[in-house]
């Protein structure tokens, strides 16, 4: 699963244009939909997209009637809390039940020390206990997903990126982690939406 990934998300995955930079290939979870910037192996089934920590389940393309109607579905495992926060388990289950998932937001500095999201806003963290100032350059905002997460990758002009097909799009994604749903219905739907006009 992971070769096949990091051969669909190698460099380059950032182009220049004229009118400035182009990012064909993006990530969509209904209203959270945008272009992938950078792509990493971290170690074992876990890779980076962007700042989300995504500990692979499973990968599944989808090669549907159309070459643009085509996507990845991608599943993930709960990864294991930062151990930043105090997170509570009904907190995280009401987190999960409203919005279909439950994640959490830190920075990590030098790629070694884990650090509050509000920290990594602020600029300075208390490490070892000395405060800190961040360097921009060597922190690194991550998402981690703490229940199973599911998203698509697709092309940046693909019938997905449709703003009138989020609400629906969610809720068949929150519908496939919770059992009631499956790729084909899925599929199904990316189907039905229309074509792009600029393709």
């Amino acid at each position: 699963m992971i070769p096949r990934l990091s051969k669909l998300l190698a460099d380059p995955l950032t182009f220049k244009k004229d009118s400035g930079k182009n990012n064909p290939i993006w990530w969509y979870r209904g209203y959270r939909n945008l272009q992938i910037e950078s792509f990493e192996h971290l170690e074992n089934n876990i890779v980076l997209i962007n700042e989300q920590e995504l500990q692979i389940k499973q990968v599944i393309a989808v090669n549907t009637r159309d070459y643009y109607q085509c996507f990845i579905y991608i599943e993930t495992f709960p990864m294991e809390p930062s151990g930043l926060y105090n997170w509570e388990k009904r907190e995280i289950q009401r987190m999960i039940e409203q919005y279909g998932y439950y994640n959490e937001e830190f920075g990590v500095y030098q790629r070694e020390f884990f650090v509050t999201r509000s920290e990594y806003d602020d600029g300075a963290a208390t490490i070892n206990g000395k405060l800190v100032e961040l360097d921009w350059r060597a922190t690194e905002l991550r998402v981690r997903y703490l229940s199973p997460y599911n998203l698509i990758i697709a092309a940046s002009e693909s019938p997905i990126n449709n703003p009138s097909f989020d609400n629906f799009f969610e809720k068949i994604m929150n519908n496939i982690l919770g059992g009631n749903a499956n790729i084909e219905d899925l599929n199904r739907a990316v189907l039905e939406l229309p074509k792009r006009s600029n393709i």
